[in-house]
């Protein structure tokens, strides 16, 4: 909602209608509404004030005696949906499933998750991510690799479209090269390194083809390796500088 005018534009408005201005020339003066200096001059001289009113919220809302308990159904149930959470309001709460929607959102809550993997709380992952935390204190991050890939086909490109009725929609595409194109990168501390494009999909053996020097520590986002492999890794790495 925009701020109300200020009390010194109220002056002035007035003043130039005491003064003989009309309210429409005082409305262009001062851009403001031909309905807001009438409003004005109306106040004024119905109770003798010219501030601004006082703001309402409008109608209390139906769910605002039960915010507490509409806090703990979200709290016990925080995946549920809008009709599952709308199920469990107490009998003599009767509103609808847009309401409580709308009171969420006043509320603040909102509707989202994220999932982390169950296996983090398993003895021996937690081991290792233990391990793994320590192990960064000591390692030389200008020796990390972090190898990566995306790839492309042609055959991505949309088969349909929207047009006119009794109009064709053309579009144009590569009909001899019905293949994936993959691109293949390392990112270093210092920028992307390695780069390849491959004609086809790849496998273990090609994708680190392009990492064959073994002047760094590879760490892929698709297996992390064991903590004795990884110890090996680095050890075996600082020993060739």
């Amino acid at each position: 909602m925009p701020a109300p005018y200020s009390l010194d534009l109220r002056e002035r408005v007035l003043h130039d209608c005491d003064g003989g201005m009309s309210s429409e020339d005082a409305a262009r003066k001062y851009s403001v509404s031909i309905a807001w200096v009438y409003s004005l001059r109306k106040q004024r001289r119905e109770t003798g004030s010219i501030a601004p009113k006082e703001h309402r919220d409008g109608p209390k809302l139906k769910l605002a005696p039960y915010e507490n308990k509409v806090r703990q159904l979200v709290a016990e149930h925080p995946d549920a949906t809008l009709e599952e959470l709308h199920a469990k309001l107490p009998a003599e709460v009767r509103v609808t499933v847009p309401t409580l929607h709308n009171f969420l959102k006043r509320l603040k809550i909102t509707w989202k998750k994220t999932l982390h993997a169950a296996e983090q709380h398993r003895a021996d992952v937690v081991e290792q991510r233990e391990a793994w935390k320590k192990l960064q204190e000591i390692i030389d991050v200008k020796k990390f690799i972090f190898p990566g890939k995306t790839r492309t086909k042609t055959n991505m490109m949309p088969t349909h479209g929207h047009a006119e009725i009794g109009k064709r929609l053309i579009d144009f595409v590569p009909h001899g090269h019905w293949k994936t194109t993959t691109f293949l990168a390392a990112l270093r501390h210092d920028g992307l390194t390695a780069p390849l494009a491959i004609d086809g999909a790849i496998n273990g053996k090609i994708f680190f083809k392009p990492f064959a020097n073994p002047s760094g520590i590879f760490r892929s986002r698709w297996s992390l390796p064991r903590w004795r492999n990884v110890t090996r890794l680095i050890l075996k790495t600082f020993e060739h500088g």
